[in-house]
């Protein structure tokens, strides 16, 4: 974790590191690259953090993030959460429950899956899964109740977890035939995980180009 204030020394710190790599186009990549950020990040350097800032909430829970979020699906999540007889996980517990079932197991599989991928494929699936979210109610139903009639009263469709089939869960992750994304490598034909911060410029419909 590094406080906004330490960003600016963070970048820094970065910036040299990555400018003194070896590689003959003058750019880490690959292994070479998250090594840097590691070692960066490992360091003792002060980014700024003030020593009487609260703790943000994932370092005050990493006692319950760790032992209960390791279940194998958000049912089991819950269950675990609601057996810490404690005041912060049934305030996780509560705010789980009140969102769409569906996008809780779809950003399950979301985080399991996205583990085993690189940035390339991350994308690709992150694209799957928007898509489906457009041609679904959940989302549209989340966007009125929270945005336009702001009853903050959703109906989700279907409204249990226990509803939502593994099928309907399926389709989000579905290759996408010739409606996939298409990416495209920097001139340089580095690797997509080692270009940092270069989505979004020149992106047409169904088409990100990574610029070095």
């Amino acid at each position: 974790y590094v406080p906004s204030g330490g960003i600016p020394a963070l970048k820094d710190h970065l910036s040299i590191d990555l400018s003194s790599s070896d590689t003959p186009h003058g750019h880490a990549e690959g292994d070479e690259l998250r090594a840097i950020v590691r070692s960066v990040l490992d360091a003792s350097h002060d980014y700024g953090q003030d020593e009487g800032a609260e703790e943000p909430d994932f370092v005050r829970n990493a006692d319950i993030i760790t032992s209960c979020f390791r279940g194998d699906s958000v049912e089991e999540i819950i269950a675990l959460l609601q057996e810490q007889k404690d005041e912060r996980a049934d305030k996780m517990v509560k705010t789980l429950t009140r969102m769409s079932p569906s996008s809780l197991k779809v950003t399950h599989r979301q985080l399991v899956e996205g583990n085993k991928l690189n940035l390339h494929d991350c994308l690709k699936m992150e694209y799957r899964i928007g898509t489906e979210c457009m041609r679904q109610t959940d989302f549209i139903e989340g966007v009125r109740a929270l945005l336009v009639d702001k009853d903050n009263s959703p109906v989700w469709k279907p409204a249990d977890l226990a509803s939502v089939t593994d099928d309907m869960v399926d389709a989000y992750f579905q290759h996408m035939g010739d409606n996939e994304l298409e990416l495209a490598e920097s001139r340089h034909e580095r690797p997509l995980e080692a270009i940092p911060g270069a989505i979004g410029r020149n992106t047409p419909s169904r088409y990100v180009e990574f610029i070095p």
